[in-house]
């Protein structure tokens, strides 16, 4: 399969691994969206594959807080220059404070990477990405988190949603930097607004479809 899910961290996060079509299934490169956690298990998954890129939809500790593990594991195994693209640099503030989140989510940090995580490069609104052969384009959505991006893979129809839009549900806004007014336009205009066949693949819980979200997702009505 194109895409493989691991489910991280105490909160079931939803680690998505992109294969190299053509590489199936030997799956030997690969890119990882949102390492949250559990890197001994994204390993296990990942086995000898060459990773191209981490992307990163938001700044969540259950989202990025895996990321300087990952990249540590894949350089001891000769990859030392694996690049993190994304999220937006709105999120910064929370890509430095892994540790505080931590604590206010009441998430034991044993396990988990406590240091501020840098991307080599933050995204933006239209920004493109050609990896593993796919054309991967970016939305900014805020509303959950400032900076949080969506990451459409218009090679196999599938939206990486992140924590904006879930199945039936849209995404948590009772934080300080929450909007839940910017979130329910950006999912409107910037998910909604793809063809009814793309799949829809959140950062919690199961798969949905634009179709189904437009006709069963009360929050969007």
């Amino acid at each position: 399969m194109p895409m493989q899910i691991v489910r991280v961290t105490p909160v079931r996060q939803n680690c998505a691994i992109f294969w190299k079509k053509e590489a199936i299934p030997t799956r030997q490169e690969a890119v990882v969206i949102d390492p949250g956690g559990d890197i001994d298990l994204v390993m296990q998954v990942l086995g000898d594959a060459r990773v191209e890129a981490i992307l990163l939809t938001h700044g969540h500790f259950d989202h990025a807080g895996g990321v300087n593990t990952l990249k540590a594991r894949l350089a001891q195994k000769g990859q030392p220059h694996v690049p993190v693209y994304g999220p937006h640099k709105d999120d910064v503030f929370l890509l430095n404070t892994m540790a505080e989140q931590l604590a206010a989510f009441l998430v034991d940090a044993s396990g988990f990477e406590t240091g501020p995580v840098i991307p080599d490069r933050f995204l933006e609104e239209g920004d493109v990405l050609n990896l593993l052969g796919r054309v991967i384009r970016v939305r900014h959505v805020p509303g959950h988190t400032p900076g949080h991006i969506i990451l459409i893979d218009e090679t196999e129809e599938v939206v990486m949603t992140g924590d904006t839009l879930f199945r039936g549900v849209v995404g948590r806004t009772d934080f300080a930097y929450g909007d839940y007014d910017l979130l329910i336009s950006g999912i409107k205009e910037k998910i909604m607004s793809l063809p009814d066949r793309y799949k829809i693949m959140p950062g919690h819980g199961l798969p949905s479809f634009i179709h189904v979200e437009k006709q069963y997702n009360d929050y969007l009505k």
